[in-house]
């Protein structure tokens, strides 16, 4: 009996602690949580995101090599060497200066079709002077914007006038301003401008533009 009984301890002895062992509560660092597996979704914008960047890289490379080439063009058309100095129309008129602006008094080429320009060696055209001596032989005039003002017997001498665009900026024409051939003439100007009044009150031929 006595060894029944010393037996039975020693298998309790010997169960006991594994008993214990096998209900104790985990340790914590058996509870921590394992990373999760990245999801689908992040896979695919981070596979988004990349081609992106790569795509942008690329349309920077692209315009890179298209301003080079701007570039490269613009460096041909550069000139190498000056060119040979051209002689300004402006060069053959003759003028004084009032007020700080030029009146124009003559030209000294030979010219049928001439352009008066509203500006000359720096200073404004305000106005072509009395008698002005312009070309004979011109036929076809053009008085640039700007100027305002055509004086007496201004084109007497230009005989062979066919042809005169007056802007509308001309706000005086002097006295017989086309001497006595202004019947073979034909006056250009906006409608409502000071030259229309004055064609038509000299009944000089006129067109608007």
């Amino acid at each position: 009996m006595k060894r029944f009984i010393l037996y039975i301890c020693f298998i309790v002895a010997i169960a006991l602690p594994v008993f214990m062992i096998s209900c104790s509560p985990q340790s914590p660092q058996n509870n921590i949580p394992a990373d999760p597996e990245p999801q689908d979704t992040d896979v695919q914008k981070l596979e988004e995101l990349i081609k992106n960047q790569t795509t942008s890289i690329e349309q920077y490379k692209s315009e890179l090599e298209s301003l080079k080439d701007i570039i490269l063009g613009l460096k041909q058309d550069i000139p190498t060497s000056s060119p040979e100095p051209t002689p300004e129309p402006s060069a053959q008129f003759t003028y004084e200066i009032d007020n700080n602006s030029a009146v124009i008094t003559g030209f000294s080429g030979d010219e049928e079709n001439m352009v008066i320009p509203s500006h000359i060696d720096g200073y404004k055209i305000i106005a072509i002077a009395d008698n002005c001596n312009l070309p004979q032989k011109a036929r076809v005039i053009l008085i640039s914007e700007g100027i305002e003002k055509i004086g007496w017997f201004a084109f007497s001498n230009c005989t062979s006038l066919i042809k005169i665009t007056i802007p509308d900026s001309v706000t005086s024409i002097g006295h017989s301003a086309f001497g006595s051939f202004s019947d073979q003439i034909t006056i250009y100007c906006p409608d409502g401008s000071f030259a229309e009044s004055y064609a038509k009150s000299y009944g000089i031929k006129h067109e608007l533009y």
